[in-house]
């Protein structure tokens, strides 16, 4: 289910595409090509209801994978498969109500970082309450997106790394730029205490 407006913004992309792939210049095809990738991930992503919920609740802040992007991160693995859920934070508890566009179920807690979980559309969201979350506008396809900072997205991925996250620790591998994933070494105590 989407909003008028995600469907409007979602058919032009999706015929500007179609009509670049279908121009005899390599060219265009291959930006026809570009702008299709884009798009998959931007549903891999639930880039659509994501505006949906942000237009009904405009204190919802993105995060997470959906706030990386939107960031300007894009991950690899979100070209190809969804994301597993969707993160949002908002500053005080709201009641998330269903209407024509959203069917919410809570379902309970999904973790220590988040407060409560909910079904959206048969999307699993996962919502931490944080009155002091950091968070700025960004504009895209005619949104102004409320977005989670970078840094505290970052934050949450190395603090699951830590804890033995592989995805965590591929997808930040390949923000910083190590591509292949470096096996793990010994760990050597010098038994000294200096930095």
């Amino acid at each position: 289910m989407r909003c008028g407006c995600c469907n409007k913004t979602e058919n032009k992309m999706k015929s500007k595409a179609d009509e670049l792939l279908a121009s005899p210049i390599r060219e265009m095809q291959t930006l026809g090509k570009v702008l299709k990738e884009e798009e998959i991930r931007k549903n891999n992503l639930y880039i659509p209801l994501a505006r949906i919920i942000q237009e009904k609740y405009p204190e919802i802040i993105i995060g997470g994978s959906t706030g990386l992007y939107l960031n300007g991160i894009k991950l690899e693995r979100h070209r190809k498969a969804r994301a597993s859920d969707l993160d949002l934070i908002i500053p005080y508890y709201i009641k998330f109500e269903s209407d024509k566009n959203m069917i919410i179920r809570e379902q309970g807690c999904s973790g220590r970082d988040f407060d409560f979980t909910m079904s959206c559309n048969e999307v699993n969201v996962d919502v931490r309450i944080d009155p002091k979350q950091r968070w700025h506008y960004i504009e895209m396809d005619d949104f102004k997106w409320k977005v989670g900072s970078p840094e505290s997205a970052l934050e949450a991925k190395i603090r699951y790394i830590m804890q033995g996250n592989q995805k965590h620790k591929d997808d930040l591998y390949e923000i910083i730029g190590l591509k292949t994933i470096m096996p793990e070494k010994e760990v050597v105590d010098t038994a000294w205490g200096g930095s």
